[in-house]
């Protein structure tokens, strides 16, 4: 699902435990090259995220952006591994349901409005 079939107002948010959610787009692909460092990438970005926020989206970026060396030619931000054949891969962030959910808490959670909630139920 789009978020183009979307209503302007969801009254009603219905998920199962274990479904994933698919959120806009909002970052781009980045290939880590030779002498990168996590300055000079948000530079080539002018400025648009810190290093906090660019670790904080990439597990594989140690704490002291120290290793990008052992990422050069690999994606950051890249598409999570565990997520169902057909998923729509244009996806910022990806969240996994879990029991206790509810639509205000994980959408006030990821920093999102109600309105851009995309999800599917598979």
């Amino acid at each position: 699902m789009s978020s183009y079939w979307l209503p302007i107002h969801i009254t009603s948010c219905q998920y199962s435990a274990g479904a994933n959610l698919c959120m806009p787009h909002t970052c781009d692909i980045y290939t880590v090259k030779a002498n990168d460092t996590c300055y000079g990438i948000s530079q080539a970005y002018d400025i648009a995220f810190t290093n906090s926020q660019l670790i904080s989206w990439n597990i594989d970026i140690n704490r002291g952006c120290d290793n990008l060396e052992l990422l050069v030619d690999n994606q950051i931000s890249p598409i999570p591994t565990n997520v169902v054949d057909g998923t729509n891969t244009k996806c910022g962030k990806y969240y996994e349901v879990r029991g206790g959910d509810t639509c205000a808490g994980i959408t006030n959670n990821l920093g999102i409005a109600l309105s851009d909630f995309i999800f599917s139920i598979r």
